[in-house]
C-alpha cells in the first residue's frame, strides 16, 4: 500500500495547505501592522507641524487648540 507521507494519501499536499494558510495569515497580519503604524506615523508628523507652526508664531493659541483637537480625534 501507498499512503504518501505523514499518515495518508496526499499527506504532504495537506502539509503544504496548511503551510500556504499560515504564511497568508502572516502576510495579513504583517499588513495589517504596516497600515497602523503608517496611520500612526502620519498623525504624529501633522502635530509636530503643527507644534513648529505655533512655536514660530504662525498660529495664535485658540487656533493651534482647535488645529490640534481636531488632528487628536
Amino acid at each position: 500500500m501507498i499512503w504518501g507521507w505523514y499518515g495518508g494519501p496526499c499527506g504532504l499536499a495537506w502539509w503544504g495547505f496548511g503551510l500556504a494558510g499560515l504564511v497568508l495569515l502572516g502576510v495579513g497580519v504583517y499588513a495589517l501592522v504596516r497600515a497602523f503604524e503608517s496611520r500612526h506615523r502620519a498623525e504624529d508628523k501633522a502635530l509636530a507641524l503643527l507644534r513648529e507652526r505655533y512655536a514660530r508664531g504662525e498660529l495664535d493659541e485658540e487656533t493651534y487648540r482647535r488645529m490640534k483637537k481636531t488632528l487628536e480625534e
